[in-house]
């Protein structure tokens, strides 16, 4: 399926870790992820007892941009962006290498996983006359600059609840298409690899299917 992906995101949440050493975990990551950032920056953030936990710890990121890796002590979070071909897959491919770190080499627990896509339609006759002939029956207000839609949807997974967003935006001739499928919080919650990849590739499939109905 052709679709143009802008950016993708993938976050993996942890039930709080706690470590001394986190050169060491650096470079586990990075050495799992092969020579994906050789040559951009790798940083390990000066942290103290008081730095909230949602602040990350480790940064990793490729020279030109296109990939990043935040590690803080509550969620990893994956961006793949710009000229990366097949982003979805990609991400998911990583998303695997960072499970597997996480959980068989320091046995942190994954909770919770959320999927971020991002694109742009261009429309012809501009972006608002498409939300208003394809989702809205008339203006809601005379000469709009900007008009937002937002939907969710609630589904099952595995006995899981998982919020569904889309989010679409007007902004001149381009649609801004946001999809977010994330499972619902639950401390309680320990996903195995195999949960993780199944969760990945059945939300890659949906996303898909979303954008490319609201992109032809």
């Amino acid at each position: 399926m052709e679709v143009d992906i802008q950016q993708v995101q993938i976050v993996l949440f942890y039930n709080f870790w706690k470590s001394s050493n986190l050169f060491k975990i650096a470079d586990s990551f990075d050495k799992k992820f092969g020579n994906l950032f050789d040559g951009g920056q790798k940083s390990v953030l000066p942290v103290n007892e008081h730095t909230p936990p949602e602040v990350p710890r480790i940064i990793l990121s490729s020279q030109n941009g296109n990939y990043q890796f935040q590690l803080s002590l509550l969620r990893a979070n994956l961006i793949i962006q710009n000229d990366v071909s097949s982003k979805m897959e990609k991400s998911i491919e990583l998303a695997e290498k960072i499970s597997e770190v996480s959980l068989e080499k320091y046995s942190w627990t994954i909770n919770r996983i959320g999927f971020v896509v991002k694109t742009v339609r261009e429309c012809e006759n501009g972006a608002l006359k498409f939300l208003d002939e394809q989702y809205i029956s008339n203006k809601l207000q005379k000469e709009e600059k900007q008009k937002e839609i937002h939907s969710l949807a609630k589904e099952n997974w595995e006995n899981e609840l998982v919020n569904q967003w889309i989010r679409l935006k007007a902004d001149g001739n381009y649609l801004n298409i946001i999809v977010d499928r994330n499972i619902v919080p639950n401390d309680d919650r320990e996903l195995s690899q195999k949960n993780i990849l199944s969760y990945l590739k059945i939300s890659a499939d949906k996303i898909y299917k979303i954008i490319d109905g609201i992109m032809n």
